[in-house]
């Protein structure tokens, strides 16, 4: 049976998208290139904080159609098996595909695209997945197709490290649902050190 109504409210994406961001940047990074810490996170706050007990951080080729005739993509035409650089990681559960660092795209867009997008959720019903990876051609077209050979040195071999278990942990403990406020953190480096940590500023302003 297949169903359109939202597994999460687009506040609740909201809060787990900004949160997993603040983490990230609390360590000095960008944003933009951390699809696998989106993907790790996400998946970590739907089975905690959300009950959904299958969800799971994927990694593949991907592609979502922005603007008319304008589609990011991650992989290309050769797959994602000869082009280990280039591909992106997702949340999948209940029958949906969550992006939770889809607030992002408007930068991805003018950057590689030369065009516009507004920040919205991208949480999409899988069975409305394009055919092809080249066939999204309206906004909100998409496609996507795990590929199981690079889970290893992607997700897995980035939950080896220590400190993203560390962060993990911390973001369990941090999260609080909305419309709670989330107080700013310190957050421990390796060498004893704080660092200041608070949630996102992102604002979604609908769905795709």
């Amino acid at each position: 049976m297949t169903t359109t109504v939202p597994a999460i409210p687009l506040p609740v994406f909201q809060r787990i998208a900004n949160a997993s961001a603040g983490l990230i940047l609390s360590e000095g990074v960008e944003l933009v290139g951390k699809c696998i810490l989106f993907g790790i996170m996400g998946e970590r706050l739907l089975r905690t904080k959300y009950r959904i007990n299958d969800a799971r951080a994927v990694v593949g080729a991907f592609s979502i159609c922005v603007a008319p005739s304008k589609v990011i993509a991650f992989a290309g035409h050769q797959g994602t098996a000869d082009n280990r650089q280039n591909f992106h990681c997702w949340v999948e559960a209940a029958g949906w595909i969550f992006d939770f660092s889809s607030f992002l795209y408007p930068e991805l867009a003018r950057t590689s695209l030369g065009t516009a997008c507004k920040p919205l959720m991208f949480q999409k019903p899988a069975f409305q997945v394009a055919e092809a990876f080249d066939a999204p051609k309206s906004p909100g077209e998409f496609y996507f197709r795990e590929d199981r050979v690079l889970r290893e040195p992607t997700i897995e071999s980035t939950l080896r490290h220590p400190a993203v278990q560390d962060i993990l942990e911390i973001l369990e403990q941090w999260y609080l649902p909305p419309p709670k406020k989330m107080p700013a953190i310190g957050v421990a480096d390796g060498k004893g050190n704080r660092r200041p940590a608070s949630i996102h500023n992102a604002v979604l302003l609908g769905a795709w």
